[in-house]
């Protein structure tokens, strides 16, 4: 007698066995072809026109569909059917799939040829990438002969690139532009300034500058000589810097050509002339780094060569020993003071290196007032020159007072402010003229 289990599980295997011999069927004899009932691929309407335009820094580059072999392609949905047919795991789905119960749905792919853009980006690199440079510090005999601070670099992002194209093209049905922009990331230099030096220098903290244009081949001589020769002094932390005693002796033994200078009220020619554009120059770098200035003195008269790319009162005077340029390093680390002559625009840089403590320097406006005309020209006969032959010897300036305040704070408190006098007085034309 047969039991209830037993009519079971014959049951069981009968409709297993039905099962088995439906889905052959449907296999061997009617889902044949590259489709299969409620697989669906959702394929919208596309237009095979259409312009893909990559911008970048300075330019844009466009690249059409046609250009890049932009089509549909349907592998996904016979990669699909394909494996809903033959996997035998899949036999309760393509049943389902078969009588209506399930649906799937394969959402449309459109591929491109990438070798365009490859080529483009190849093309574009050499311009926009920027190695980043590591810094150099070389230190001997006191001085620092040669510094550098890093600079990071950057590069394509071509992760980002690639990305952005990728969701444009994917939805590029229609005949429209569509835009990818080429962004960059940053290249961190291997060694940095403040991982090769004791003293603390991290940076630039201030950069002072002036222009001599219309100087002789003497006066710009002796720039390039007293440049140099303060170019490379450190100042430790705590430490006062004195231009005079950094710079040395100034005279034809130390190797100065003879040129003018501003001595007992006239202008008149001495080795050295020029030194002043040096000095006028770092007291401007010093104002500019925010460091409490000890000493300075303005010129007698307002210099020309000092108001080319400056308002009055930003010059320092310099006459040792009895006038110098002092400031204090008031900062964590030591300062290094880098001088620079570019000879071809006629301009003097001072460059300050040290470590930045958040400091911020504010520069008022520049007050001129009790103006005084130049006097009228005075003229000397000479006999030393050829008759008439006239050398200007001394230069017309007007008189003025000039003022402007300095105060330099930190974390929002002010350390220091000062308010810098300058009283120039008028100065005279002075002409020798060769006798008749």
């Amino acid at each position: 007698m047969i039991t209830k289990s037993l009519r079971f599980l014959l049951a069981l295997l009968s409709a297993a066995a039905l099962v088995f011999l439906v889905d052959f069927y449907l296999s061997r004899f009617v889902f044949q072809g590259e489709s299969f009932p409620n697989i669906v691929s959702q394929r919208m309407s596309f237009s095979e026109e259409g312009v893909l335009r990559v911008v970048y820094p300075d330019g844009e580059r466009e690249f059409t569909k046609k250009e890049l072999k932009v089509k549909y392609d349907n592998s996904d949905y016979k990669k699909v059917v394909r494996a809903v047919r033959e996997e035998p795991s899949k036999i309760i789905l393509r049943l389902g799939l078969y009588l209506g119960f399930f649906r799937v749905e394969v959402p449309p792919r459109i591929v491109y040829d990438k070798s365009p853009l490859v080529e483009f980006l190849k093309e574009i690199k050499p311009k926009y990438n920027v190695e980043p440079k590591d810094a150099r510090f070389v230190f001997k005999d006191g001085k620092v002969k040669e510094i550098s601070v890093e600079k990071e670099g950057r590069r394509i992002n071509e992760e980002k690139f690639w990305k952005e194209v990728e969701e444009k093209i994917s939805r590029w049905y229609e005949n429209k532009v569509v835009q990818v922009d080429i962004k960059f990331k940053k290249v961190e230099p291997k060694i940095k300034l403040s991982q090769i030096n004791q003293f603390g220098i991290e940076g630039l903290i201030g950069v002072g500058s002036s222009s001599y244009k219309g100087s002789s081949w003497e006066r710009e001589y002796n720039i390039i000589l007293a440049t140099k020769r303060i170019s490379g002094n450190l100042v430790p932390k705590g430490g006062v810097f004195s231009f005079n005693k950094a710079l040395g002796e100034v005279s034809a033994a130390t190797g100065y050509k003879e040129s003018y200078v501003i001595r007992g009220g006239r202008t008149v020619l001495d080795a050295g002339g020029g030194v002043c554009q040096v000095s006028t120059t770092l007291f401007r770098a010093i104002l500019n780094a925010g460091l409490p200035i000890v000493e300075r003195r303005a010129h007698s008269y307002r210099v020309s060569y000092y108001e080319q790319d400056s308002k009055p009162g930003f010059d320092a005077t310099v006459y040792s020993p009895y006038v110098d340029l002092k400031f204090r390093n008031d900062t964590p680390a030591s300062v290094l003071v880098l001088g620079e002559v570019d000879t071809k625009n006629k301009k003097v840089y001072f460059y300050l290196y040290g470590k930045k403590d958040n400091r911020k320097v504010f520069l008022s406006k520049v007050r001129i007032f009790d103006v005084v005309p130049a006097p009228e020209p005075l003229y000397i006969e000479d006999s030393t020159l050829p008759p008439g032959v006239v050398k200007q010897i001394d230069f017309a300036a007007p008189g003025a007072k000039v003022y402007f305040d300095y105060k330099v704070l930190k974390d929002g408190k002010t350390i220091f402010q000062k308010t810098f006098k300058s009283i120039y007085r008028p100065w005279q034309a002075v002409y020798l003229v060769g006798k008749s």
